[in-house]
């Protein structure tokens, strides 16, 4: 539904997706990427390879100001690696029009319960690497 050149910012959750979706960022708009690649089966297998993240990443600064980090890392420092789509939305909270509380307390209601803890950690994680 985003037309061509309609989003403001584009949230990665890894660098070859920035590749693919790139044409729908708004000239002056962000580009959120974890600069930890998620490998798919093909390249796995050996069938295809995975573009050079230093590359993607020159790339994307030659065209638009991009925001990336290591998600992944930060969220095995939050508490578990399974919280880097938290840290993803922590990081996107600086950029959005909607108040921070209310994107952690949507968190907390969406999480399993004994994770909340972890996930506040990420969110908060992700909004400090993010900030401009």
């Amino acid at each position: 539904m985003i037309p061509l050149g309609g989003a403001d910012v584009l949230l990665a959750l890894e660098p070859s997706e920035t590749l693919r979706y790139l044409d729908y960022l708004a000239e002056d708009g962000v580009v959120i990427v974890n600069t930890t690649p998620i490998l798919p089966v093909t390249v796995k297998s050996g069938l295809c390879s995975y573009p050079d993240v230093e590359e993607i990443m020159a790339s994307l600064q030659r065209k638009r100001k991009v925001v990336g980090f290591n998600a992944t890392q930060l969220a095995i420092e939050a508490g578990n690696a399974q919280a880097m789509n938290v840290i993803m939305v922590g990081a996107i909270s600086n950029y959005l029009p909607l108040s921070p509380d209310v994107m952690l307390d949507c968190v907390r209601e969406l999480v399993p319960p004994k994770t909340v803890d972890v996930n506040v950690r990420a969110f908060e994680l992700g909004r400090l690497a993010a900030q401009g």
